[in-house]
């Protein structure tokens, strides 16, 4: 679960919040709505019980009916919502699911574009909330393309989950990492990373060489009052001039196209990691 989301709480329409409001704001001893982390005599025949399940099979809380037989209109009122609630506890589970499904990438686990851009814009929302900054690297695979075209598709498959992989390790729990292109990567560090960043993009260069990954590398100190979007796109201007100038050098053309400075100067942009 992703650290913005927002706690239970009725009003939300989180069905298992609206049950225990409900029963809660009811002058009825003989129903109640047990937490799942509350025990529960499930040997007690003098009840009856709904359980909320989630379509993972978590269970969430029960509704309990002390007593058998048939129930008067407000008893099968509050019945009908109990059954109501356990089928959209187990809707909802799917929804998340499915929604969680939509923001990753199907062959690194890794957030995809969609997941980046929420990532992103959750980010920015604790950046703003906190006065804190944080450091974007894009990060270019070389060589797709030729390693799909000599050794087919599966190598080329590798050579992008070793990149996932190695990017990943060098990240926090809170942190994002992303692939966002065809071979292009996005990492979203905390504020641990702008306290240090050649030594954060270092970390990244030596966990990829590790991996046997070439790629291009540039990285951009987000500060507060700016948009984490705008940080991202100067972090890809870098990777970008950062590539060119590469090309220059290993063409023998080391002029000002190599050595100029970035257009808009981000505060941190580093050179290749080598390897693959």
């Amino acid at each position: 679960m992703d650290e913005n989301e927002p706690a239970r709480r009725a009003g939300d329409d989180d069905p298992v919040a609206v049950i225990a409001e409900l029963l809660g704001s009811l002058d009825r001893g003989d129903w109640s709505f047990v937490d799942a982390s509350q025990p529960i005599d499930l040997t007690d025949d003098r009840t009856e019980r709904w359980p909320i399940v989630t379509a993972d099979g978590t269970l969430v809380g029960t509704v309990v009916r002390l007593g058998v037989g048939p129930l008067d209109p407000v008893g099968a009122a509050i019945r009908t919502a109990a059954e109501l609630a356990a089928m959209s506890a187990r809707f909802q589970t799917e929804a998340r699911r499915a929604r969680a499904e939509a923001d990753r990438d199907g062959l690194t686990g890794l957030y995809n574009r969609r997941g980046w851009e929420r990532r992103l814009a959750e980010e920015q929302l604790r950046c703003d909330r906190r006065g804190v900054d944080a450091m974007v690297a894009v990060v270019d695979v070389d060589d797709l393309k030729p390693t799909n075209d000599t050794y087919v598709h599966r190598a080329g498959d590798a050579l992008l989950c070793a990149c996932a992989g190695a990017l990943s390790s060098c990240v926090r729990g809170t942190d994002v990492v992303a692939r966002v292109g065809g071979d292009e990567f996005a990492v979203l560090a905390g504020e641990w990373a702008t306290n240090d960043p050649a030594a954060f993009v270092g970390r990244l260069k030596d966990a990829l060489a590790a991996a046997g990954v070439r790629a291009a590398v540039g990285a951009v100190t987000h500060r507060q009052a700016t948009l984490l979007d705008d940080t991202y796109q100067l972090a890809d201007l870098a990777m970008c001039e950062i590539k060119q100038m590469s090309r220059n050098e290993a063409a023998g053309r080391s002029g000002v196209a190599a050595h100029r400075e970035l257009r808009h100067q981000p505060t941190w942009a580093d050179s290749r990691a080598s390897g693959f």
